[in-house]
């Protein structure tokens, strides 16, 4: 969807986020859904990380009460990735949770501070849980459609 302020975003779940993307989209910045306890200890986040930095991500927002530990686990996976690959370039990847505030507050930290690049191709990523909306969806849709400050 198009946001106000000109940027493109794309909501996704991990089972279609690779065809949401296609081939046509960078997801510059990705913001990462942890509202539920255990969501850092899944095994494929070494995967996914990779696979978003390889696809351009620069910048990681985790959101929900258990997103400092889903911060540490993308961290922990880009270290990682340096130590296999010797890519310091990694290293400028960003990432930040967002535990203690509103959910207003974190998707505007996702839609304003974090600056895409003058790339058309440049997206705001949301990987949210599978299932029926949540309050993370209709929060993004709302502000990201929204012309307020």
């Amino acid at each position: 969807m198009r946001c106000a302020n000109g940027h493109t975003l794309i909501i996704s779940s991990p089972s279609t986020v690779r065809n949401d993307l296609g081939d046509a989209w960078t997801p510059y910045t990705v913001m990462l859904e942890a509202m539920e306890p255990g969501v850092a200890s899944r095994d494929d986040w070494k995967g996914w990380v990779e696979y978003l930095v390889g696809r351009g991500a620069s910048f990681f927002v985790c959101v929900g009460p258990y997103s400092e530990a889903l911060h540490d686990r993308i961290d922990d996976c880009l270290i990682q990735m340096v130590d296999e690959s010797e890519d310091q370039a990694v290293l400028r990847v960003l990432t930040t949770f967002h535990a203690n505030e509103s959910l207003e507050e974190a998707v505007r930290f996702f839609l304003e501070a974090t600056q895409l690049e003058s790339h058309a191709s440049y997206c705001h990523l949301a990987i949210l849980n599978e299932g029926e909306g949540s309050a993370l969806s209709d929060c993004l849709t709302r502000l990201c459609c929204s012309d307020e400050p």
